[in-house]
């Protein structure tokens, strides 16, 4: 606050004697000198300078007055149109008091009498001057004020639409949790009538992935490596229920697992996904395979359609489409040979990572 009234009050004394110097050139009593600092050149110095500082602290008044009654966030073309009104009205009085009181100045010290008969306090040319170099000062300093303007509205709209792509985020978020829920809930209850022994295994491998996923609930992106322990006990679970009829091999560098990022669960969306849209057995079990490729996490699959697709909620690939959009230019793509079915997420890094932190 200090460092920026020093700064204000500086910029303000050097435009007092830049008009200080714009006088005297066309000011005859000076003769066109502009370095004249002899006693009265320097006595006009110091008026000029209170002069400003006294009709600039009057500007900031007309401001505020304006900017209370007519907010600029709400109605900024009446704002400024008002505003420039009052500016341009006020100027008529700077010019009359600059010269009036020029005039009365050289009097009272120096017995000087500007203009033809004593006592006369206006000069319509000397007005003119004044009144037009007020208008440039006017119009220099409102592209600040209009500029100013516009970067708050774009931090503005630029804090919304961070807000809004955060709640956003937080409902695609939700619906993960709820839709693994009733699914494992599922299978749980055909294992508690076929294998208890079974079942408990799976409680307890369950409540190990509720685990990772409540700690990493409020993250927006998560490291690959996070992603592989909760996919590793997703496996588990699923495995317990079709056995050998499905298979994952993985095939990640151990860097890309440290550094690399992508949204939270997206792995094990993309696991049932897979599981919902083909024919497991184990006559023709199915093989999933993940690696990398060119910037992306390469998640592929057989393709042995079933004829009846389970319902379901409709989150699956939409959702890491959704999700992405949100947080990234790059595309989630998705490739359907025939044979297999691939689907290519864009891996992210620790920058994304912490500009999407909450």
């Amino acid at each position: 606050m200090k460092k920026s009234f020093i700064r204000t009050f500086s910029i303000r004394i050097i435009a007092a004697v830049l008009l200080h110097f714009l006088v005297k050139l066309f000011d005859r009593s000076f003769h066109g000198n502009m370095f004249d600092f002899g006693y009265r050149g320097i006595v006009f110095l110091l008026f000029c300078i209170g002069f400003v500082l006294i009709i600039w602290y009057l500007a900031d008044l007309i401001y505020r007055f304006s900017l209370k009654y007519i907010p600029s966030e709400h109605r900024f073309i009446k704002h400024i149109s008002v505003l420039i009104i009052e500016y341009l009205l006020f100027g008529i009085f700077v010019s009359i008091a600059f010269i009036s009181l020029y005039a009365l100045l050289d009097f009272s010290i120096f017995h000087f009498w500007h203009y033809e008969r004593v006592g006369q306090l206006i000069d319509f040319d000397a007005n003119i001057g004044i009144y037009l170099a007020y208008c440039f000062v006017l119009a220099f300093n409102t592209q600040f004020y209009l500029l100013n303007h516009w970067k708050k509205i774009e931090l503005q709209n630029q804090q919304l639409k961070e807000e809004n792509i955060r709640s956003r985020f937080e409902v695609l978020k939700s619906q993960i949790e709820p839709h693994f829920f009733f699914n494992s809930l599922s299978v749980l209850s055909q294992l508690v009538y076929n294998d208890a022994d079974q079942a408990a295994k799976y409680i307890d491998r369950l409540s190990k992935l509720y685990r990772h996923i409540l700690i990493q609930k409020n993250d927006t992106l998560v490291s690959i490596s996070q992603e592989l322990q909760i996919l590793d006990a997703y496996i588990f679970l699923i495995t317990v229920r079709f056995g050998t009829s499905i298979s994952f091999t993985i095939t990640l560098d151990d860097t890309i697992c440290r550094d690399g990022f992508i949204p939270h669960n997206t792995l094990q969306i993309l696991a049932e996904n897979t599981i919902k849209h083909n024919k497991l057995s184990i006559e023709h079990p199915l093989h999933v395979f993940i690696n990398t490729e060119n910037g992306y996490l390469m998640f592929k699959n057989d393709r042995q359609p079933r004829l009846h697709i389970e319902p379901g909620n409709g989150i699956g690939l939409e959702n890491i489409k959704n999700r992405y959009s949100l947080i990234s230019d790059k595309k989630v793509m998705i490739e359907n040979n025939g044979i297999f079915f691939t689907v290519y997420i864009p891996i992210l890094n620790s920058v994304d990572n912490e500009r999407t932190r909450v």
